[in-house]
């Protein structure tokens, strides 16, 4: 707190934790005030050290700049205690503004003698602004994936962090992947993902290309005092392209927010996850880029046994008129091993995914199998009997896949969003010692990436918001145009006739597949953009693809006017 110019009460805490099992003895506790406010600076005590009512630590009186230690003799520490010790000093600048790093050191014996000691280091200054904002960037190790030879799939995460005292307005956070990849001839494939922590507003226009660089709309992105927030941005590269014979790409991130001053503040990210690496409080001299290597190490060695299993939902676009919905869960299972696989089972506990979820479920009718050597279990009720194939008549051969469907009918789901999860199980053929297991991988391929290796899982999201506004159509998840006659064609509801509804289809790669300029609910699937090897017009493969969905209001002539709504981004699933 401050007492008058230059002056200062600064209150300091001290928490100390014996987390061996043994009681702590000859308990000491030094922090040298003479090494921390150096001359011409002055200090003195305020607040003697004082300490919680039931702990074993001896508080002393005469500590002061003169006299370091904080406890008396006698002082003890119980296994697992946790003690708090508080003091005040008072501070006179005297024209030195700091740092000031106060160090502490606390030691005691255990009952077999032997001496424990543990250091803590704070850092106090004033000569820095009251807003600051610092970043910190670092590779999700988990998430790096070679894709193929030359394509990878890079998970940044982007940790914002409000060091200051003051809230930060109109938050923006620049990430050019011009400057660390196309730099150096890799390719960015398809739009960026990314995701945000609430209070920043991702910019759905961010490419990381050109004036498209900032991953946040700063006019609805803020910070409050203390508070950390988090952007994971995935990216895409083919780096067959690249002039960089180790294929190392360095990149950064800028930060710029507004204080309540109205003045700017920015920082450049360091490397990893905290942006004050060097702990002197100013994340400005903290500015390592983050890098990471695109370089295969050779593919991964096939296992002998291994079973993969995705589970994707593809929900009704009308609601039923008892306010319920209908969702069709399709479960994907391959074999990725060198074994032939037996007694394939292929599970899912209805009642307690979605069951824990919705106010009711029914299975609708039987599950039925559209790909493959499978039979479905006739005693499949997704509570008591979770296992929907009959494994002693389910067989995979090597590379082979079992694609099986079942309905769901879901009332009252207790949120917009709800997750439901399958699992598979198998033996070897060769050798029936050995076992295999995979939990599911939302969509249609229990290997995401490509790897051979299905270690992959997510659960499955159901949307089952129903309501469509003035600003928002409904989008069903996914359609499959068979001609069976049920969702056959992708139908979006909420359009009016009084508007131009464009449509455009994007490939996983970005490439756009199909459009249209006023769609009329009429896609079932086929091609009529871009080079594909089945030719225009045709039947697309089944897979994710990407959709653009934009409304206009129509011209008296029928030309397009202003746009109306937002663009609506999302993912589709196409299964035939």
């Amino acid at each position: 707190a401050k007492v008058s110019t230059g002056v200062y009460d600064v209150t300091y805490r001290l928490i100390a934790k014996n987390v061996c099992k043994d009681t702590l003895k000859n308990v000491t506790l030094y922090n040298d005030l003479a090494k921390t406010f150096r001359t011409p600076v002055t200090c003195e005590i305020r607040t003697k050290p004082t300490v919680d009512a039931n702990t074993n630590l001896i508080a002393r009186d005469s500590f002061s700049k003169t006299d370091s230690s904080m406890v008396n003799a006698g002082s003890y520490m119980l296994p697992n205690a946790i003690d708090t010790i508080r003091y005040v000093v008072r501070v006179t600048l005297n024209g030195n503004k700091g740092p000031f790093v106060s160090n502490s050191t606390i030691a005691g014996r255990t009952t077999g003698n032997e001496n424990l000691t543990a250091k803590a280091r704070e850092v106090l200054r004033f000569d820095l602004p009251n807003t600051r904002i610092g970043l910190a960037k670092e590779i999700v190790t988990t998430g790096l994936k070679n894709d193929s030879t030359t394509y990878w799939t890079v998970p940044y995460r982007i940790r914002v962090v409000n060091m200051g005292a003051n809230a930060i307005a109109k938050l923006s956070v620049k990430d050019s992947l011009d400057a660390v990849f196309t730099a150096k001839g890799a390719v960015i494939v398809g739009t960026p993902v990314i995701i945000a922590t609430p209070g920043l507003r991702v910019n759905k226009k961010y490419t990381g290309k050109g004036a498209f660089s900032d991953l946040l709309v700063p006019d609805s992105s803020s910070l409050a005092k203390g508070d950390t927030a988090i952007i994971d941005l995935t990216v895409r590269v083919n780096v067959a392209g690249s002039t960089d014979a180790e294929n190392i790409f360095n990149n950064v991130a800028i930060g710029i927010g507004k204080g309540t001053d109205s003045l700017s503040y920015r920082d450049v990210s360091t490397n990893g996850n905290n942006p004050d690496t060097n702990g002197d409080k100013d994340p400005t001299n903290d500015n390592v880029a983050t890098p990471v290597q695109l370089k295969a190490t050779g593919p991964i060695p096939q296992l002998q046994v291994s079973i993969g299993i995705a589970l994707a939902a593809v929900r009704d676009s009308i609601p039923l008129a008892d306010s319920t919905c209908n969702v069709t869960l399709i479960m994907t299972a391959k074999n990725y091993g060198k074994d032939a696989l037996r007694n394939v089972r292929l599970c899912t506990n209805i009642e307690n995914t979605i069951g824990k979820q919705a106010e009711s479920w029914t299975l609708i009718g039987s599950p039925r199998v559209i790909r493959g050597n499978a039979k479905v279990s006739t005693t499949f009720n997704g509570k008591v009997d979770s296992t929907v194939t009959k494994s002693d008549s389910t067989f995979l051969a090597v590379g082979d896949s079992i694609v099986i469907a079942y309905m769901v009918n879901i009332k009252n789901p207790l949120k917009d969003t709800i997750f439901t999860q399958a699992f598979a199980k198998a033996r070897s053929a060769v050798d029936t010692l050995k076992l295999t297991s995979d939990i599911s991988m939302n969509g249609l391929r229990p290997d995401i990436n490509g790897d051979g290796s299905p270690d992959e899982a997510a659960p499955t999201p159901i949307v089952c918001k129903d309501a469509v506004d003035n600003t928002t159509a409904f989008i069903p998840q996914g359609f499959s145009p068979n001609g069976d006659g049920t969702n056959d064609a992708f139908k979006i509801g909420g359009m009016k006739n009084t508007e131009l509804n464009e449509l455009i289809i994007f490939n996983r790669w970005g490439g756009v597949v199909y459009a249209s300029q006023d769609y009329k609910n009429d896609w079932i699937g086929q091609s009529n953009e871009g080079v594909v090897a089945i030719g225009a017009g045709q039947g697309l493969p089944d897979g994710t693809y990407f959709y653009c969905f934009t409304r206009y209001a129509k011209n008296a002539d029928g030309t397009k006017g202003d746009k109306v709504a937002p663009e609506q981004i999302k993912s589709i699933t196409l299964i035939r």
